[in-house]
């Protein structure tokens, strides 16, 4: 056994093939397009500030004199403190036995447990959206009003077509879908390997199960994330991966992958809560 490989940096661990394949699938990362200006040499547990100045007031009526405002500053810091990781042991000779590569097989699964955990992470964000829609009864009939109370709220807050997204539950594509929406598999990624998207009514729609549910799995009551791709920030700091032999169980490769990030919703005005409960269909 060859114990020089001892915390050996291991780059297909946290290959950009399979963020790639990742990023695909998950789509919590696609929704968050705001871009932190950046120094570098940033590290865990700095702090990204977003600085800003209050609205100027509009007065319709007019005096003969002007008056002049002090606008106040303000700002929105993101603390660069979020990790997800995974630790685990590949047995050699279990590698040996079986039909497949399990350090091969494993290692993909940990890349895709740790983006699941970020995408549920940000996903969760829906708690902080200023915007929000009544919750809606959603069978195929009232699908597109639902829709359409979404895409409403956001020209409310004035944001541009092309700039509006919402991610949805695989039910409610089935209602968006016997409605008359058709969806794809965004980019033309290969079937199993991207995200079921469409855009209607000016709406971005992503289908993922990552959609918080605070009902049984059966009747959901889904929360839908939606609003403006420049309300939520994210940066990924970086990810790595270690693995090691321990001289007590030389055929056990003990292996360490994790991704350091930030979070944030810079602008919760801009972002909006769709409250969706399931109900079924009436459509044979």
């Amino acid at each position: 056994m060859n114990n020089s490989k001892a915390n050996a940096f291991i780059p297909e661990l946290v290959s950009a093939s399979i963020d790639r394949t990742l990023e695909a699938r998950l789509v919590a990362k696609q929704l968050c397009r705001r871009k932190p200006k950046l120094k570098g040499g940033e590290t865990r547990g700095d702090v990204i500030r977003f600085p800003a100045l209050a609205d100027p007031t509009v007065t319709t009526t007019w005096t003969g004199t002007a008056t002049y405002e002090d606008l106040a500053a303000s700002e929105v810091s993101m603390l660069l403190d979020q990790v997800a990781w995974t630790g685990y042991n590949i047995d050699e000779l279990d590698e040996y036995m079986a039909n497949v590569g399990l350090k091969d097989s494993q290692d993909t699964k940990a890349a895709y447990k740790i983006q699941e955990a970020i995408d549920t992470n940000i996903m969760a964000l829906y708690t902080e959206a200023l915007m929000a829609t009544a919750d809606t009864t959603c069978d195929e009939t009232t699908a597109l009003s639902a829709l359409m109370n979404v895409y409403v709220a956001c020209k409310n807050a004035k944001i541009a077509d092309g700039n509006i997204f919402m991610a949805i539950p695989p039910w409610y594509e089935g209602m968006l879908f016997l409605a008359g929406v058709k969806f794809q598999v965004k980019d033309g990624s290969p079937a199993g390997d991207g995200v079921k998207w469409a855009n209607h009514l000016g709406v971005d729609l992503y289908c993922t199960t990552q959609v918080p549910n605070t009902n049984t799995a059966a009747a959901p009551v889904s929360k839908c994330m939606f609003g403006s791709y420049d309300a939520i920030c994210f940066h990924k700091l970086f990810a790595a991966a270690k693995s090691n032999y321990e001289s007590a169980t030389p055929l056990v490769e003990k292996i360490w992958t994790g991704t350091f990030y930030g979070r944030k919703v810079v602008r919760p005005d801009l972002l909006g809560c769709a409250t969706l409960t399931f109900t079924a269909p009436t459509t044979i």
